[in-house]
């Protein structure tokens, strides 16, 4: 067994499925490498198919009339992305996805999951777990970005951090021009807040290591 299919044997979208199976969804379908920085799909795309990433970072963002950024999120190895689009039949993407180092992404058309669906209805099951999970992800970061102040942003996005990671001292995926464009506050606000609570004592970091204390 390689190393990619020892990873995709092992992901959730292909649990509890033979090797036989996978296997023969895998010959059916296509790779593609992106440099950094470019572009896999654009806002206003008509035709997209679910993306698998085996290598590298993939970031999902909106970019306004004004040119101002928000990161909906930073996905990486073994993340899938524009599922929810896919399946729910969108005419135009509403988001742009962008490959950073070096990416590679395998893709899955609908037409082809659908097909594999039925023959192999496991993988929709899988699916519909993803999808909710997602989902999940979403409230929680609606729940992050629903507050007023800076400062109470930043605390819930470390706190639900913390708890993901189950530890109080961890890194963050985000940089922090990609933070500040994640929570939807201004770069330098966000620098002075982080400042600030690190000289009260409320929280340590060094880069993008934090402790929350």
């Amino acid at each position: 067994m390689n190393k990619l299919f020892t990873m995709l044997y092992s992901h959730p979208l292909f649990k509890g499925m033979k090797e036989a199976e996978i296997g023969d969804i895998l010959s059916k379908l296509k790779k593609q490498r992106y440099e950094d920085e470019q572009i896999i799909y654009s806002i206003g795309e008509i035709q997209f198919s679910i993306g698998f990433i085996l290598s590298g970072t993939v970031t999902i963002n909106k970019i306004d009339y004004w040119g101002n950024r928000s990161i909906i999120a930073k996905l990486t190895q073994g993340e899938i992305f524009a599922e929810a689009f896919v399946f729910s039949n969108v005419e135009e993407l509403p988001v742009n996805i962008v490959a950073h180092k070096d990416s590679e992404v395998l893709f899955i058309p609908y037409a082809q999951f659908v097909f594999f669906s039925v023959k192999y209805p496991q993988l929709m099951q899988n699916m519909l777990y993803i999808l909710a999970t997602k989902n999940h992800y979403l409230t929680k970061k609606i729940d992050v970005i629903s507050k007023r102040k800076t400062r109470e942003k930043v605390l819930a996005y470390l706190s639900q951090e913390a708890e993901k990671q189950r530890t109080y001292t961890f890194d963050i995926p985000l940089n922090r021009n990609e933070l500040a464009d994640y929570l939807s506050v201004d770069r330098s606000a966000l620098s002075n807040e982080l400042s600030r609570m690190q000289e009260e004592g409320i929280i340590q970091y060094h880069k993008n290591t934090f402790t929350l204390l």
